[in-house]
């Protein structure tokens, strides 16, 4: 992640001699190189990161949660009392690392070429780390705040999203606001230095789905009909293949209007009234995807195969497989119809 995309995050165009930028590149830093990889978490160790970092500004924080290694951290700016809170959110959870598959170390917040590496830069460390800054800003500029600002950092996002789970039930009066900002924002700079921020207004449901496919066990010296492995195998190449409807909605339409006018997506621009079209639109998407696969997952709800577990040995043919499934649904689309 570009030190400059932090304050981009905040909405400035800080340079990166700027106090904002440079503290938020710190917290960066600290963040990325304190392993929370999830399982097992240990977010405790970002959670006290960022209270003794707001310590150090008079700014108060609460550290929550039923578990004293995978804690979150709530921290709060007082402002008036016009309107409801603004709440500012981060997991500080990352996913595991396949070290072999890394060409930096992932915790050692490298730089080069001029981006740091780590794992959770982008998911969302960096996010983090921009708050936090922003945090620490407000507290010192002085700014007269019409509401609360409240930063929270959660635990377990990543896997059981147990940390936001147990504030809702626990602590709901601490988070309770009227608007939160997450990730699921970006910038991308195009090839002609256009600057396009992204907003995302909705979020795709995860809808996880294991496929379980059972037959006769035996020698693998005899071929049988009914292998459980070939059955899986053929079930998810049917499933992968199959056509996902398109379902356009308010934001993906102006979405895709707005980044046709870019000179870099002028190839989508013939495409918007085919997507429109019940006789092209399969075609049109499938066309769109295979061009900008961010654009295609806009489109419809996605299926992708990621884990696999069967057999224990070689020559022995198993009696069951098992395949598990990631399926992103549509804001609009049902987890019946899924």
């Amino acid at each position: 992640m570009r030190t400059l995309l932090l304050s981009i995050l905040l909405g400035v165009a800080a340079s990166a001699q700027d106090p904002l930028s440079t503290r938020a590149e710190k917290y960066l830093v600290d963040l990325l190189r304190l392993d929370t990889s999830n399982l097992p978490g240990n977010e405790t160790l970002v959670a006290e990161y960022v209270a003794n970092q707001m310590k150090q500004h008079g700014i108060p924080c609460e550290l929550l949660g039923p578990d004293p290694t995978r804690l979150n951290v709530i921290c709060r700016l007082a402002g008036g009392s016009q309107k409801r809170p603004l709440l500012l959110m981060a997991h500080s959870d990352v996913v595991p690392i396949e070290p072999k598959l890394w060409t930096v170390p992932a915790f050692e917040a490298l730089r080069k070429d001029g981006f740091i590496y780590g794992r959770g830069a982008v998911d969302t460390k960096g996010l983090l780390a921009a708050e936090m800054a922003l945090f620490v800003e407000l507290k010192l500029s002085g700014a007269k705040l019409n509401r609360d600002v409240i930063l929270l950092s959660e635990a377990d996002e990543e896997a059981g999203s147990t940390g936001i789970q147990w504030l809702i039930q626990n602590a709901w009066s601490k988070i309770d606001a009227e608007y939160a900002l997450n990730e699921g924002g970006a910038q991308i700079l195009t090839t002609d230095a256009t600057r396009v921020f992204q907003v995302q207004t909705s979020e795709k449901i995860p809808t996880r789905i294991i496929l379980v496919a059972r037959g006769s066990a035996g020698h693998g010296s005899l071929p049988r009909k009914d292998n459980a492995v070939a059955h899986l195998s053929e079930a998810i190449s049917k499933l992968v293949h199959a056509y996902q409807p398109v379902s356009l909605n308010t934001t993906t339409r102006r979405y895709f209007r707005e980044m046709a006018k870019l000179s870099e997506y002028a190839w989508l621009r013939p495409q918007l009234a085919a997507l429109e079209d019940p006789k092209t639109q399969e075609r049109t998407a499938n066309a769109i995807g295979d061009r900008d696969m961010e654009l295609d997952a806009a489109l419809r709800t996605t299926v992708s195969p990621t884990m696999l577990r069967a057999g224990m040995k070689v020559n022995v043919i198993p009696n069951q497989a098992e395949a598990q499934i990631d399926v992103r649904r549509l804001p609009n689309v049902t987890k019946e119809e899924v």
